[in-house]
């Protein structure tokens, strides 16, 4: 499915049915702590699509204004109604200084913000897994929560020994309060038999091509004639 966007020329811009707009930071400017506070981002992507530069946006629950604060940053009037006098006078207060947070996700594009390699990728998706970027030792979460916490998954990467994985594992699932963890293991190594296997905390397994490759090699070297 593709949604058209409309620009100023009235041409159609394609668009994805996934739109990547990330959360408002704690930090943003912003943000006024508004329990239903949306992204100005969002809703300046919505009122894009669905009007014309000059046409008047109508939002009958302002609420914090976001909705207004979009409209006047994408040439639109407006209009704002809400039964509280606190949310009147906030959403005043924004659109007197109308501001939006600028998203990096989204400057330099999806792509450019992913480092997962296909590979490691795929490997996640096989096990259902959604993918984490930019985390020195969490790749990505299980779906499933276990005791109200997440199931952190590391993937043992190129250069690495199983060792040093199961550290930067278990170093960064901390702060997430994991009781489970997983390691997928990528390579054999010699070292693998000084590994601690007994972690009742950690799942290990082996990455899917590494058990064909073992598999294959262990056939190889039972039906190879002797010399």
């Amino acid at each position: 499915m593709k949604l058209s966007g409309r620009t100023e020329d009235g041409q159609g811009v394609p668009l994805s049915d996934v739109w990547y707009i990330p959360f408002l930071n704690p930090k943003a400017k912003e943000r006024v702590g508004y329990p239903t506070q949306k992204p100005v981002l969002l809703l300046e992507r919505i009122i894009k699509i669905a009007t014309d530069a000059g046409d008047c946006v109508l939002d009958p629950f302002c609420g914090s204004g976001t909705t207004l604060v979009a409209a006047a940053l994408s040439g639109r009037t407006y209009i704002g109604i809400d039964i509280s006098s606190a949310a009147v006078k906030l959403s005043a207060e924004r659109l007197r200084n109308p501001m939006k947070s600028e998203s990096h996700l989204l400057a330099v594009g999806e792509e450019g913000f992913r480092e997962k390699s296909d590979y490691e990728r795929r490997i996640l998706k096989a096990i259902d897994a959604i993918p984490v970027e930019r985390n020195s030792g969490i790749d990505g979460f299980l779906r499933r929560f276990v005791n109200g916490h997440p199931v952190p998954i590391r993937i043992q990467k190129e250069h690495e020994d199983i060792e040093t994985a199961k550290r930067k594992l278990i170093t960064a699932s901390k702060s997430k309060k994991c009781s489970m963890m997983i390691l997928i293991r990528t390579r054999l190594e010699d070292s693998s038999q000084l590994f601690n296997w007994t972690d009742d905390n950690i799942l290990v397994i082996d990455a899917y091509d590494l058990i064909i490759n073992s598999w294959l090699e262990k056939q190889e070297r039972r039906n190879k004639p002797e010399q």
